[in-house]
């Protein structure tokens, strides 16, 4: 993958379009729905399935400040002491996938009360950054993985503790 093809992929984005409906890999966990999340507790319609990955997963980052779970300060530090400038490329690409993403503005990912719209966005333009990142410094993996699940689209939205990737 090179950040033309990165490009390409956000141009063709079929963003949030088939969600609850990923048919799930070794190493990847499909949700039908977000109802384990529709109140504080677990009622009696959850399924223990459900009910165990809403309690055990860690969400996906969906806002710039988050840590990279996967790589930490890691590539941004080799990409800074390379000399390479990583803040042009990953700004280049997020003015890009923010007008791909338009696309959606008037989709709402909910469930119960829950509006997840937000944190999906946001959590595909953190992934655009990262897979960006992780091209740059030659190391392509998680990012660039997941990020071809957000283009097909579904959400990549949480992990496990064992590091299954759940994807709605």
């Amino acid at each position: 993958m090179t950040i033309d093809d990165i490009k390409v992929e956000i141009e063709h984005a079929k963003w949030f379009s088939r969600l609850g409906s990923y048919s799930a890999p070794t190493g990847y966990l499909a949700l039908a729905d977000l109802r384990a999340w529709n109140n504080a507790t677990f009622d009696s319609s959850i399924d223990e399935r459900s009910a165990n990955i809403a309690s055990e997963m860690d969400w996906l980052p969906s806002s710039r400040e988050e840590e990279d779970p996967i790589h930490g300060q890691r590539l941004m530090k080799y990409l800074e002491e390379a000399g390479i400038n990583f803040k042009a490329v990953t700004l280049d690409l997020y003015k890009q996938s923010l007008k791909s993403l338009r696309s959606v503005d008037g989709m709402k990912i909910c469930s119960g009360p829950n509006d997840f719209s937000q944190a999906a966005i946001g959590a595909a333009l953190y992934c655009v950054r990262m897979a960006a990142l992780e091209v740059m410094a030659g190391q392509i993996g998680f990012w660039c993985s997941l990020l071809k699940i957000f283009v097909k689209g579904y959400w990549p939205c949480g992990m496990l503790p064992d590091k299954t990737v759940v994807v709605y």
